[in-house]
């Protein structure tokens, strides 16, 4: 029979990342080894396998969710529509704050992508961008990315971009990262520390259905041309604005 060539191990491999997939809030391995009828030392290989391409994380403690390198995969039909969407969203940003840059990027796996920019000197023209990171610990978009990372997606970015060599020049001490990361995720928001007596450097998370920030919207603007005309605050609300839009739009 035809189903006598099917890989055992890779079966159960999927079924349990079907399993994963459907819990809504999260499932520890001893619940997936009583429901495929597995022991559980087979079944935390298999697990421990997923966990190490990023096809599962692990949250909250010990609870399973589906992964990174999954959801980049099952992303990749829908950013097509997404990016579409933040296109539009990004021409209107830009109308309210012609006095700067704004920015669009998309979240993987490992990095926060350039995609779309808009900035002053070329109002009317939507750049497109070629996809680099934007800098893990000195962007205001890579620190949103960093700050609201899983436990392993952060793991494989702090190995590919060490703190010790790309970080700690910028940030002295470990804890004064951690300590701005932690202010990122109370506020939303990431205001780059930076030079920022000369530019005020801005970006804000986009969230999907399941609250897995997916996308980021930034702003760059000079502050002498902030003074008088807009306060802060008021440009990260438009930027929590076309968050909140482009992620109402993919649910």
């Amino acid at each position: 029979m035809a189903n006598n060539d099917l890989v055992n191990s890779l079966l159960k491999g999927l079924d349990i990342l079907s399993l994963v997939g459907r819990s809504e809030n999260g499932i520890r391995i001893s619940e997936i080894a009583e429901l495929m009828g597995m022991k559980v030392p087979a079944t935390h290989n298999l697990v421990r396998t997923l966990l190490t391409r990023g096809f599962l994380e692990k949250r909250n403690g010990n609870l399973l969710y589906i992964g990174p390198t999954f959801m980049d995969i099952a992303g990749v039909q829908q950013n097509s529509s997404m990016s579409l969407a933040a296109e539009k969203l990004l021409q209107e940003l830009h109308a309210t704050l012609p006095q700067g840059v704004v920015v669009f990027g998309l979240a993987t796996a490992q990095e926060m992508r350039q995609i779309f920019r808009i900035s002053y000197d070329r109002p009317r023209i939507l750049q497109r961008l070629n996809g680099d990171s934007f800098h893990l610990y000195a962007s205001a978009a890579g620190l949103v990315g960093l700050a609201f990372a899983s436990e392993s997606s952060r793991i494989i970015l702090e190995e590919r971009h060490p703190f010790a060599e790309f970080g700690l020049h910028l940030w002295q001490t470990r804890e004064n990262l951690e300590n701005y990361l932690q202010d990122v995720r109370r506020r939303r928001a990431a205001i780059c520390p930076f030079d920022k007596d000369m530019f005020f450097r801005v970006s804000v998370p986009v969230y999907d259905q399941n609250k897995r920030v997916v996308a980021i919207f930034g702003a760059s603007i000079a502050t002498e041309r902030i003074n008088g005309v807009q306060d802060k605050d008021d440009i990260i609300n438009k930027l929590r604005d076309a968050a909140e839009k482009l992620g109402g739009e993919r649910r």
